[in-house]
C-alpha cells in the first residue's frame, strides 16, 4: 500500500466514484428527460452541479468523467486493433456498447481489464481482471502494471471476448504470472470501515454490472469437462462400477462415497503393469488416469512426479508432472488424505494437456502439514 495522506486517499475516491458511476457529458447533455439521470443528478453531489461555464463567446459544457484520470488515461493511449480473441497480457477496455444505467442510479462506465486466459471449457470467452489508474488506492493483491496501472487480482470475471474492444498495452508473462499468482493466494482485505474497503466494494459493483451481461450467453456457450461429462454419463457409484468393472475388474473402491470425482481420485487400481520409476532424487507417487472414449470408460494408474512446493500467502502450491493425457482434453484434480482428519480437495488445479505439467494450490496449508499426509491425483480425459 501507499503511503499517501488521508486528504489525497479521499481525493482519489471521490475520482473514482466519478470516473465508475458518473455519466459522460453526451448523456448529462442529451438525456436531460431521463428519469434515471434525474435521479442520478439527485443524490450525485458531482452530477447536481454540472451546467455550464461561460468561455469568452462560447458556452462550454462542463464535463466530469472525460476530467477524471483514468479518461485522460484511456484517450492518451494509441489503440491497436486486434483481430479475434485477446491475447492474455493484453490491457483492454470494455466495450462501450454495455456501458449505462445501472444499481445505485449510476452510470457504469467500461473499465479498462487485463486478459489473465481463455477458459478451455468455455469458447469465446476471456477470463479478465479489472484495472484502475490511480496508485493511491491500490493495496493488499494489486499488481502495478505501467503508467500508474495496477491489476486488481482479488476482482477477476469472465466475459465474452468480443466484449473487449482493443489493446492500450500488454504486460509480459512475467508480470501475468504475478497477477495470476496473486488471484491465487487470497491474502487479506484491506481494514473495514475504511476508503480502500469502499473503492473495492465500488470496485466490485462495477465488474459485476459488466460481468452479468455476458453471463447468460457464456453459459449457452459453456462445455462440460472431462469430469463433469463423466458424472452426468455415471452419476451413480453402482454406475461407475459397473462401467470400470470389466476392463479393470481389481479397484478397491473407497466405502464412504458414491460422489463420480471422489470415487476415481480414491480408488486403488492394480499397479502391476506400471513401469520401474526413475531412480534420483524426484518424489513419485501414484496417479489415477480415467479417460471417456464415446461409451468407454478405462481407468490405470499412472506415476506422478512432484517436482516442487513454494508457499503463495498462505496457500502452498504443488508442482510437478503426469503422463500427458491420451485424450484430446484432460483437466486434474487432487485430494490430501491423512488418517484421522476428512480428505481436502485442492482449492485451485492447473493442467498443461500437452506436457503434462501441473499445480496444485491447497489453502491455509504449510508443506510440513502437506507432507505428512498423502496427496491423490486424479487425471481425467474426454476423448475428441
Amino acid at each position: 500500500m501507499c503511503s499517501y495522506e488521508p486528504w489525497q486517499m479521499k481525493m482519489a475516491w471521490q475520482i473514482a466514484l466519478q470516473a465508475r458511476g458518473c455519466p459522460p457529458d453526451s448523456v448529462l447533455r442529451e438525456g436531460k428527460a431521463d428519469p434515471r439521470l434525474q435521479a442520478h443528478r439527485d443524490r450525485c453531489p458531482f452530477c447536481s452541479e454540472h451546467g455550464t461555464v461561460e468561455a469568452g463567446d462560447r458556452t462550454v459544457e462542463t464535463g466530469l468523467f472525460e476530467g477524471t484520470a483514468l479518461a485522460r488515461e484511456m484517450a492518451r493511449r494509441v489503440e491497436i486493433d486486434h483481430h479475434g480473441e485477446p491475447l492474455p497480457g493484453s490491457i483492454c477496455r470494455i466495450s462501450g456498447a454495455l456501458a449505462g444505467w445501472g444499481p445505485r442510479e449510476r452510470y457504469y462506465n467500461p473499465p479498462l481489464v487485463l486478459v489473465l486466459d481463455h477458459p478451455r471449457d468455455m469458447p469465446g470467452a476471456a477470463r479478465v481482471a479489472q484495472v484502475y489508474d490511480d496508485p493511491c488506492l491500490a493495496g493488499p493483491g494489486d499488481v502495478p502494471l505501467d503508467h500508474g496501472l495496477f491489476a486488481e487480482s482479488w476482482n477477476t470475471y469472465a466475459l465474452r471476448a468480443e466484449d473487449l474492444e482493443c489493446a492500450f498495452g500488454f504486460v509480459n508473462e512475467t508480470k501475468l504470472r504475478e497477477v495470476l499468482d496473486a488471484e491465487a493466494s487470497d491474502g487479506p482485505g484491506p481494514k473495514q470501515g475504511t476508503i480502500l474497503e469502499a473503492f473495492r466494494r465500488l470496485e466490485v459493483e462495477v465488474a459485476a454490472f459488466f460481468a452479468l451481461q455476458a453471463l447468460g450467453d457464456l453459459m449457452d456457450r459453456r462445455e462440460f469437462g472431462p469430469l463433469e461429462e463423466i458424472a452426468a454419463r455415471f452419476p451413480h457409484g453402482e454406475s461407475l462400477k459397473k462401467a470400470l468393472a470389466e476392463g479393470e475388474p481389481h479397484i478397491r473402491w473407497p466405502k464412504d462415497t458414491t460422489d463420480p470425482r471422489a470415487m476415481l481420485t480414491h480408488a486403488q487400481v492394480a499397479e502391476d503393469r506400471l513401469p520401474m520409476a526413475a531412480a534420483g532424487q524426484e518424489e513419485w507417487i501414484t496417479a489415477n488416469m480415467v479417460v471417456l472414449d464415446g461409451e468407454t470408460l478405462r481407468l490405470e494408474a499412472v506415476f506422478c512426479e512432484i517436482r516442487h512446493y513454494s508457499m503463495q500467502g498462505n496457500a502452498l502450491v504443488v508442482g510437478g508432472k503426469v503422463p500427458p493425457s491420451p485424450a484430446g482434453r484432460a483437466e486434474i484434480t487432487a485430494s490430501w488424505v491423512k488418517e484421522g482428519l476428512p480428505p481436502r480437495d485442492c482449492d485451485q488445479s492447473f493442467l498443461d494437456e500437452e506436457s503434462g505439467f501441473f499445480r496444485l494450490l491447497f489453502r491455509d496449508m504449510t508443506e510440513a502439514e502437506f507432507k505428512s499426509g498423502r496427496l491423490l491425483v486424479l487425471v481425467a480425459g474426454l476423448a475428441k
